[in-house]
Order: C-alpha cells, then structure tokens, then sequence
C-alpha cells in the first residue's frame, strides 16, 4: 500500500498491489500479527499526517481517500489456495478496523471506486468471494472493474496521476518520487 498522488478532487491515492505479495515468503520475515498492526499504523497515520499534506497541496479541506486495490493474477483459481486464503484473511481483517475503528476515512469517498484491476480467471467466483470478505457498508462503496477498469478510473483520476500499469503516463522511479501526496518527513 502507498499513496500516490491525488485524484480529480485532490483526495490522497491509495494503491494497493495485493497479487504481488508473496504471503509465505512475508511471514518468513514478519508475523501476520505485525503485519496487521503495520496496517493499522499505516491506517492511523492517513488523518494524521496524510490528509493534513493532501489538503496544504489543495488549498482547502481533503477528506476521504481513493483506494485501487489492484488484483491483476490475484484469482482462487491463478493462485496456490494457501496463499489466497492468506492474502484473502489481511483483505478481510484490514477491511473490518477499517470500517469498525477509522469509518471517516471513507464517509466522503463513498462515489470512488474500489478497484479490481485485470482480474483474469472466474469473475463469478471472484465476485462471490469478495462480497462474502467485506461488510454491506463497505460493498455499497466498492465497484468490481473489468476490462473497461482503465476508462472507469480516469473519470476520477487524471492520467497523469495514475501509474502506467493501471492505465495512467505516471512513470515515478519510486515511491518517494511522488512528494504531492506523501507525509512529511
């Protein structure tokens, strides 16, 4: 998870890569109980220290976030089941404090996509899955984007704005490249 830029209306982009986690390999190196409390840090610091930057590179009051949560080669039918069900238990447990301990960072979001990028194998099984992982109130907020993801998400986005693997020009080195949205050091 990073934040990278902003959208149209100046919200912090949230991009989270979920199928280039390695989930055996990172709990070689970290616990899944450390990893859930660096989620919750991560989450903790966005009204702290992220929508305060969003809003100074506004000149006026951010509120909320776009999240594109990229899935591309993410599938129970693509992957080992072990490393779905793992991946599947941080989407659904990140989802719930979100929506149990930080619900303002989305009460102003709630028309901005939740997007599944290049899903590739079973659509209907994917679909399935994902509304029985995430409570109503955060379903009511998300959209599942297919093929047409790349037009979906530049209603919101500006090109310029969107990495080139979701559809956009923006080729930054790294993440620090992208200062506009980041907290301070």
């Amino acid at each position: 998870m990073w934040f990278h830029k902003t959208d149209k209306a100046g919200r912090p982009l949230s991009i989270q890569h979920y199928s280039g986690v390695n989930m055996p390999e990172l709990y070689k190196l970290i616990t899944p109980e450390r990893f859930m409390q660096y989620i919750i840090v991560t989450t903790e610091s966005i009204p702290r220290e992220i929508f305060p930057t969003a809003s100074r590179a506004a000149g006026r009051q951010v509120e909320g976030e776009s999240l594109v949560a990229d899935l591309k080669g993410f599938r129970p039918a693509c992957n080992s089941l072990g490393q779905f069900w793992q991946m599947k238990n941080i989407v659904r447990e990140s989802s719930q404090i979100m929506q149990d301990y930080f619900p303002e960072l989305y009460v102003h979001n709630s028309l901005q996509p939740v997007a599944a990028d290049n899903p590739r194998c079973g659509y209907s099984i994917f679909d399935s899955f994902v509304k029985l992982w995430l409570a109503k109130e955060t379903l009511a907020k998300t959209d599942i984007l297919r093929a047409d993801y790349q037009a979906v998400l530049l209603k919101d986005i500006d090109r310029e704005n969107l990495p080139v693997v979701l559809g956009g020009t923006c080729e930054c080195e790294d993440v620090e490249a992208c200062k506009r949205c980041q907290a301070p050091r």
